[in-house]
């Protein structure tokens, strides 16, 4: 969920970056939303453009939400306020990195 968000909030800053690591680049490659040449041929504006018509992101931010939804109903099964706290502290980590891509 973390990792997620993550890929989300820092892909464009990262494809500047010339760092594919992130994961929606390899998902955008294995839909063939984009190549491995375009990614190696500094097709920058090109890359985001297709990424973000392709509904990618909003996807990940939907697995993000269902993820959560999982975690707290997990969450409320235990009688441990560390458990929840927990769940309370990562909502506000993973709100925070989707709140610096736009999301919230």
């Amino acid at each position: 969920l973390a990792q997620t968000a993550n890929w989300i909030s820092t892909w464009e800053r990262e494809l500047g970056e010339n760092d594919f690591s992130s994961g929606i680049f390899a998902l955008a490659v294995d839909r063939g939303i984009i190549t491995p040449n375009q990614l190696k041929g500094g097709h920058s504006e090109k890359i985001i453009r297709k990424i973000n018509a392709s509904g990618l992101e909003e996807e990940l931010f939907d697995s993000c939400e269902k993820e959560f939804n999982v975690l707290e109903e997990v969450a409320r099964k235990f009688d441990k306020e560390s458990i929840k706290e927990f769940v309370v502290r990562f909502k506000d980590f993973v709100f925070l990195q989707l709140c610096s891509r736009g999301h919230y």
